[in-house]
């Protein structure tokens, strides 16, 4: 594996605030809570979080990929009837094989 596999990016919701004014509230790309914390004080500017109380959450995007794909299967058979269940299947299983190749 290269090491581009070996560091995959994960999507945390940070939120930060300094007193009752909040600093920062968005979505910061890392392969961990640590490098995310790094990076938002970078972004803040400073050299250390004391001061500011965060919060880092990890936000699944592989579990919210799953769910939507089933809500996508569920409309496709309410749509197009049973016979379409099983080629949503095949395709859901091939196109999750060569993801998981890649």
């Amino acid at each position: 594996m290269n090491q581009q596999t070996d560091t995959m990016k994960r999507t945390y919701k940070l939120i930060a605030s300094r007193g009752n004014e909040i600093v920062f509230d968005d979505r910061i790309q890392s392969d961990t809570p640590r490098n995310a914390r790094r990076e938002l004080k970078k972004l803040l500017g400073l050299k250390s979080l004391s001061g500011i109380v965060y919060s880092i959450t990890e936000i699944p995007v592989d579990l919210i990929r799953e769910i939507v794909d089933g809500e996508l299967l569920a409309v496709v058979v309410y749509r197009k009837g049973a016979v379409a269940i099983s080629d949503m299947l095949m395709r859901m299983r091939f196109s999750k094989e060569a993801e998981d190749a890649a």
